[in-house]
């Protein structure tokens, strides 16, 4: 298996250097270039084509902006956007944008490790508390009892649905709903293709935005753990 590409964008050169240290000693991964601003991430990601770009949202040119010219140009390049901000707002036009995933500086080395195999698997990622604040941000409530459009999902679907959206993973969904991971999974790809989203990351972000109808006689209300979706 070839090596997991990696570019590096942050404006201060001891994140940046430390970041590229650290990446370096993962196996499997190499850092194919690194930068200081917007122009910097989109210029990386025209010329190597990594498979990540690890970019900060403060940087000149904006983090934003870069995001959003790189995935309008179509880039495959999966973003993860390593910052200091915890503005609920950040976080939504981030991954509205395109980004794969969303943590926050302090992050151990151990954790980035967990963070970009998941990115490279397929599986978006945000910090479990900042995301919990994302849903907050939305008037949600932890206890919250909400059901997708049933006029969209069937039954079940609107289950896994409001599930996801509580930030289960499938083993959590199996559980909750008596069912096996691999039916979970088969339930969530018929999910996707109803709602024309790709992955877990833009499920939920599509919960997060678009209000969900909630009717008297199909209410759920089930405990789950609000551990990150993977």
């Amino acid at each position: 298996m070839s090596e997991i590409s990696v570019a590096v964008v942050d404006d201060h050169p001891i994140v940046r250097e430390g970041l590229i240290q650290v990446i370096g000693g993962f196996g499997g991964f190499r850092v194919t270039g690194a930068g200081h601003s917007a122009a910097d991430a989109i210029d990386l990601v025209r010329r190597d084509a990594p498979d990540i770009l690890i970019l900060d949202l403060e940087i000149p040119g904006s983090g934003i902006e870069a995001v959003r010219a790189i995935t309008h140009a179509g880039s495959q390049t999966r973003i993860l956007i390593l910052t200091i901000s915890e503005r609920p707002q950040d976080v939504m036009e981030a991954m509205r944008l395109g980004a794969a995933g969303y943590v926050l500086k302090g992050i151990s080395g151990d954790e980035l490790f967990h963070v970009l195999n998941r990115l490279v698997n397929g599986i978006g990622h945000i910090t479990p508390h900042l995301a919990a604040r994302v849903l907050g941000s939305w008037g949600a409530a932890p206890a919250l009892e909400i059901e997708a459009d049933a006029s969209i999902l069937s039954k079940r679907e609107g289950e896994i649905y409001v599930l996801i959206r509580r930030g289960c993973c499938n083993k959590e969904i199996g559980r909750s709903l008596n069912l096996s991971e691999k039916t979970v999974k088969h339930y969530l790809t018929n999910i996707f293709r109803k709602l024309d989203v790709r992955n877990r990351t833009e499920l939920a972000m599509h919960a997060y935005n678009i209000p969900t109808q909630v009717t008297q006689n199909r209410m759920l209300s089930i405990n789950c753990s609000r551990n990150a979706a993977r």
